[in-house]
This record gives structure tokens, sequence and C-alpha cells, in this order.
């Protein structure tokens, strides 16, 4: 990183996580006794979430602690890794031989411990004691029926009279939240929620964001930061290859190809935020940010191209963990709560629904043979994901999954009525919309 950088971000007292794990290593070498003060100081070392521990935290633990008589306990769930992103599709937490493996639950039933064992990728078997014994259901819908998948997943919680529980909580739950050209949680949410924020139309950044219902945070002027350089180079028709350019991959891009670039927009970023609160033309950030991109790049910087896409742009639909829908069913309210798996893992609910949703492919489509009591060796970190979804619910799990959807080869696929009779007979009640 750009010592420049650095030292600007420092002095505005912010670090990096990276920035930590370096001060931890050079506080490592340079006090040589530092690892034998923290080990007579700690008999027993906790770490939890053990399966989330990044291999760069795994070598400083060592460090301090693997000479030395300290007890050092992992512990985890390599089925939850979600969050470790050198181990999406990997474990990056090798267990020991000798471990102990805890399969209760107190939390799931027994027909939705058996269902979520199914996702399991170190074939993990949960056990309940629970006595609740309602069936998982597998929701299935057309496109044209997608509205109706919040209704039925609140009809259910009336049938089975969940809404009477101690302190109920309904959750439905997605991997995408971010809307896109495919289908994602505001798929399913859209047609529900009254008044979403939006941002109005502005040539200068500082009027759009003054115009918006959002809560102005560093997080969310990052966002619009970041989705506003995507619209400006999908405007000149800069693609990744023969793709558009996301933020995902524009960072990664960035990465790759010059940190400096990287670390300088970041910089310009958080001025942006810092600039909101000031007389500070916003747009020169933009406009710095661009020019950086233009000479790394080799496209010519269009003033005019960004007065457009600061006017043009609106607010991307992002679902948050606190967007709630409402229904009432037989007169009784239901409210549920809808967020991404990620920000659900954790929770406890009473009902969960996971809405499916497109990242490559459906991702409960992609896994069907396991709703059907068979075998599906690859899509690791899908597995993982609604293996989280799976594990939230006391009472009541359902699966949303489309009927019919077209391939990124324009290949159309379909359930079959075999295929829902397999769903059924693995244990699941099977729901289809019309």
């Amino acid at each position: 990183m750009d010592s420049n950088v650095i030292n600007k971000v420092i002095s505005e007292g912010y670090i990096t996580y990276a920035h930590c794990y370096q001060l931890a290593k050079l506080y490592l070498e340079e006090i040589t006794n530092i690892s034998e003060v923290l080990s007579l100081r700690f008999k027993y070392v906790f770490v939890d979430e053990a399966q989330d521990t990044d291999s760069v935290q795994f070598e400083l633990l060592k460090k301090i602690f693997g000479k030395s008589d300290t007890i050092l306990q992992r512990i985890g769930d390599n089925d939850q890794s979600i969050f470790n992103f050198e181990s999406l599709d990997e474990l990056t937490w090798e267990v020991d031989d000798k471990h102990i493996k805890i399969c209760d639950t107190k939390r799931l039933s027994p027909k939705n411990s058996r269902a979520a064992s199914s996702f399991s990728i170190t074939d993990h078997k949960l056990v309940s004691e629970s006595q609740v014994d309602i069936d998982p259901v597998v929701i299935v819908f057309d496109d044209e029926h997608i509205d109706k998948v919040l209704p039925k997943f609140a009809e259910l919680i009336r049938t089975h009279d969940l809404h009477l529980e101690d302190n109920p909580i309904f959750k439905a739950i997605g991997s995408v939240g971010k809307a896109n050209d495919n289908h994602t949680i505001s798929s399913y949410v859209d047609a529900h929620v009254v008044n979403r924020p939006e941002l109005k139309g502005a040539d200068n950044i500082r009027d759009i964001l003054i115009n918006c219902d959002c809560e102005i945070t560093p997080r969310f002027i990052n966002e619009t930061f970041w989705n506003l350089l995507v619209k400006y180079l999908d405007e000149l028709g800069i693609k990744n290859g023969d793709k558009k350019f996301t933020t995902r991959t524009l960072i990664s891009f960035l990465k790759i190809k010059d940190r400096v670039v990287i670390d300088e927009l970041n910089l310009n970023s958080l001025n942006l935020f810092e600039g909101f609160f000031s007389a500070t033309d916003l747009n020169l950030y933009m406009e710095r940010s661009l020019q950086s991109l233009a000479g790394l790049m080799e496209f010519k910087y269009q003033k005019d191209k960004l007065t457009s896409v600061v006017s043009n742009y609106r607010a991307p639909s992002v679902i948050n963990e606190m967007d709630k829908v409402s229904f009432f069913v037989e007169g009784i309210p239901i409210d549920i709560s809808i967020s991404k798996i990620h920000k659900a893992k954790g929770e406890t609910h009473t009902a969960t629904l996971i809405m499916e949703t497109y990242k490559k492919g459906y991702d409960i489509n992609q896994l069907l043979p396991l709703l059907k009591g068979q075998k599906k060796k690859n899509l690791l970190a899908k597995k993982k994901v609604l293996y989280v979804g799976m594990t939230r619910p006391t009472h009541l799990l359902c699966l949303a999954i489309h009927r019919s959807y077209l391939t990124i080869r324009k290949k159309r696929i379909t359930l079959s009525a075999q295929d829902l009779e397999q769903i059924r007979g693995n244990g699941y009640e099977v729901i289809v919309l019309k």
C-alpha cells in the first residue's frame, strides 16, 4: 500500500484488519518475549467460530501459543464457514484427529435436522430430541407467481399456530440481496414493500445524497461511490473481458493490477463521506478516481459522461436486516423480517423461509439432488450458505424453488412431476403455487 495513503488513513483514525495483522507480526518479531508473556497470562485460549478464522490468524496464534503450555481450544463448524473468503469452496480449518464432535442440536426439530444434514459438506448428522413435528416445506413457483411465496409462508405460519409461540421470530432469507438482472431477495419482496428508499436524480453527488431518504453512513457512501465508478465504465463500454464490471470484479481487477490505485480510490471514498458535511465539491473525488482509472485502464476521461451517470443514478434496492413485510392471515398479523443468509447466521427463528436466488445458477435448483435424498459432490460454497439458512428455525423450515427457468445458455429446465414426488419421498411437504 502506498505510504502516503497509509499515513493519511491512519491520521484520520482508521486502520484496516490487514494493518492489525501486520502490526501483530511486528510486535512478535521486535518484542521477542511477548509470546512468553501472553502464554503465561492465558492458560486457556478459546477460538470461537474457528471455521471463519483465516490462515493469517491461525499463523499468529501458532506463533504466540504454539510452543507454550497454553491450551488452545478451537470451536466451530466447517459447514458454516461462509465468512472466510479463503475457503468458499474448501476448508482452511483442518480439524485435529483428536476432536470432539457435537451432534446434538437444541434448536432444530428432528425433521429439520435431517433436512439440514443432507447439505453438510462434512457429512455431519444433526440429532435432535425436540418434540416439534412439522415437515419441512418446499414451495414451488413460476416467475409469474413469485409474489405469492411470502404470503404462502405467512399462511403456513398461521396454519401451524406459530404466532402463538413465545416471542416468535419469522424470517425470510436468501443468498443474494442486491438487485440485479436475475432473481434476488428483492424479487420476492418488492411487491409487498411500500415506499422503498430511492435516490432522486441530480447532476451533483451532494444533491443526490441530500435528497436521499437513506441514512448517510460511510458504508452507504462507499457503495454509492463504487456503483458510480462501475456505471461510468459501463457508459464508456469498458468491460472486464466480455462482461460488464461489477463492484466486486472491479475491486478484484484493481487488486491485481495496481494496489496504489485501489488505495487512492478508497481514500477518495472516505474523503467523499467526510466532505459531505462540509462545502466540498464531492464530484471532485469522483473525477480524481476516474482519472486514475483512465490512466490505468487506458481510456479518456470524459467529464460530461460523469455528469450523465450521476444525474441518472438511482440507489440499488438492497434489503437490509430490519426490512419487514406484514400480512394478515385470517385476521392475524404476521410480520416477516427479510435479510441475507449471511446476516442471519447465529440467529434463531421460529420459522425460516429460504428464497432461491441466482448467482451463477439458481442455488437450490443446483442442489436439487440433496432435496431428493441423493448426493451432490461439488458446489461446496452454496451448500454451506444453504446449510446456515436451514439450521435457523426451531419449528418451520421452508425453501422456495423455481419450477422452471432458463439457463445461461437459454436452455429451459423444468422440475418434473417425478422430481416433486422424489422430494416428497424424502420427507418434505411440496406446495406448488398456481
